[in-house]
């Protein structure tokens, strides 16, 4: 798909606009994909962000074989990953808790401080 035609999709569906609670930073998103929202100093550069984080999107829903949500549909839901894509993160995560936090990660699990 080039970017000709991936513009011509984001501008199918609508592009809200507004500003961050926190910051009140520019934002603009896509209602029908769940959590697709692109940021910048003005809503035309966070709509310019937006479009690239929906390219990137699309690929991966079409890589992945998941439908892709047509203009005025039901927002997507989240989704989760597997089990096994979760547990093929646990050598980073055990290597961030060790590394950079100083304990081992069932430290964490067993002492929490909040």
């Amino acid at each position: 798909m080039g970017r000709r035609s991936d513009d011509l999709e984001v501008r199918r569906h609508k592009v809200e606009t507004g500003y961050t609670r926190e910051g009140h930073v520019p934002y603009a998103t896509i209602k029908e994909f769940f959590a697709l929202v692109g940021t910048g100093a003005t809503h035309q550069e966070a709509t310019e962000n937006l479009r690239a984080k929906y390219r990137e999107r699309i690929r991966h829903m079409t890589e992945q074989g998941f439908k892709i949500p047509v203009p005025g549909a039901q927002p997507e839901s989240p989704r989760f990953a597997s089990n096994d894509q979760v547990e093929a993160l646990r050598p980073f995560a055990d290597r961030f808790w060790s590394e950079v936090l100083g304990t081992p990660y069932s430290f964490g699990l067993h002492h929490r401080h909040w």
